[in-house]
């Protein structure tokens, strides 16, 4: 039985799909929101990273500021705003939001959505092989 399930993001709204990842029930995405919304200090960039969202959905080209492919990661996105970052895997299945952080914990985010990002593929892969057999 595969330990990540996809759920649909109804925040966002467009053409292309966009889904948060949960692992053995957590959603990072989820938790990350949660968290913004008890600090309060930037609940305003949160919904800034949902808008931005909505635009990649609606196929809307945004600036790198904004929205960009990460360096030598395939198919790997970051959404920003001033200190909020969303980082995202395209798959198959459209944008699926694997973490979340803040800008002055960008690298030890980053070292978290490769890990999520790699033991997701690896399920994935395992499914596949079990499905085949």
């Amino acid at each position: 039985m595969s330990k990540f399930v996809l759920e649909s993001l109804n925040d966002v709204n467009g053409d292309v799909e966009f889904f948060k990842i949960l692992e053995e029930s957590i959603c990072y995405w989820n938790e990350f929101c949660k968290h913004i919304e008890n600090e309060k200090n930037w609940v305003d960039q949160l919904d800034q990273l949902k808008s931005r969202m909505d635009d990649v959905a609606n196929k809307k080209l945004l600036p790198k500021e904004k929205f960009r492919k990460l360096k030598g990661m395939d198919d790997c996105y970051e959404v920003k705003s001033k200190n909020l970052r969303a980082y995202l895997l395209l798959d198959e299945n459209g944008y699926v939001i694997m973490y979340a952080g803040k800008k002055t914990e960008q690298t030890q985010s980053l070292g978290k959505f490769e890990a999520i990002k790699k033991r997701y593929l690896k399920d994935k892969e395992d499914a596949k092989r079990k499905s085949s057999k």
